[in-house]
């Protein structure tokens, strides 16, 4: 576990994570966290950002597929290939213009 992720305890049954990791790879910080909290996957919420979502609009989804999202194939990942974990995406828009 990267050394910089270390969780804010919220209450004495929630634990709030931010890691330090690139989005991509934030399974790195969330599968070795919660296994040693022994946090069943069930308790987990995912927050990401989506950017097929208009700006500001929420989608929570008790479970699901990655899609399209890495960061999502590589919690998933890192939870023996788990699904079953509320997800919660944040509505970013699409940029205006292309990128090159």
């Amino acid at each position: 576990m990267p050394l910089n992720n270390h969780p804010t305890t919220v209450s004495k049954e929630t634990l709030k994570l931010k890691p330090q990791t690139y989005m991509n790879f934030s399974g790195e910080s969330v599968g070795p966290l919660a296994a040693y909290y022994q946090v069943p996957f069930r308790h987990i919420l995912l927050v990401f950002d989506e950017t097929s979502l208009p700006n500001g609009v929420l989608r929570l989804q008790p479970k699901g597929g990655h899609g399209h999202h890495n960061e999502l194939k590589n919690v998933m990942g890192q939870l023996d290939g788990c699904s079953a974990f509320p997800q919660l995406a944040v509505g970013i828009g699409n940029p205006p213009g292309t990128m090159d």
